[in-house]
């Protein structure tokens, strides 16, 4: 399979509301992803992954776990599954694992997928106080 590096930048939503072009982070970098979302993330993982990365994976079902078919490097994965209970993942939405586990204000959250999801976390993430970066496709 190749894959082609992402196109655009994500953005930095700052609590007035602007944006900014991505700069390098450095805090712990939390990724949620559902579906093809997993695209651009998957090039910052080749390039560097810190011992304190995480990606949080959305899927309906295990099925759908692209992260199986890949030969490539990621960080620690915690996959949330809407719809079927399967053992060593999280049952529901990553919505459902952000308000169970809470928001870590002090960390840097990247954002990818379809843009009901990304306005989702990106709400929780900001009322809690977070820093986070979006892209929806």
């Amino acid at each position: 399979m190749d894959l082609e590096l992402p196109y655009g930048h994500f953005l930095h939503d700052t609590a007035a509301g602007g944006t900014h072009a991505d700069v390098p982070p450095t805090c712990r970098r939390v990724f949620v992803a559902t579906g093809t979302g997993i695209a651009p993330f998957l090039a910052e993982f080749e390039q560097s992954i810190r011992a304190d990365d995480i990606l949080l994976l959305g899927l309906a079902t295990t099925s759908d776990d692209l992260t199986t078919r890949l030969d490539a490097p990621l960080p620690h994965v915690i996959r949330c599954v809407s719809r079927e209970k399967t053992p060593e993942t999280f049952h529901g939405r990553v919505t459902d694992y952000l308000r169970a586990t809470g928001i870590d204000p002090q960390a840097d959250y990247y954002v990818c997928g379809s843009p009901l999801m990304v306005t989702d976390v990106a709400h929780l993430i900001r009322a809690a106080g977070g820093y986070v970066h979006t892209e929806s496709f």
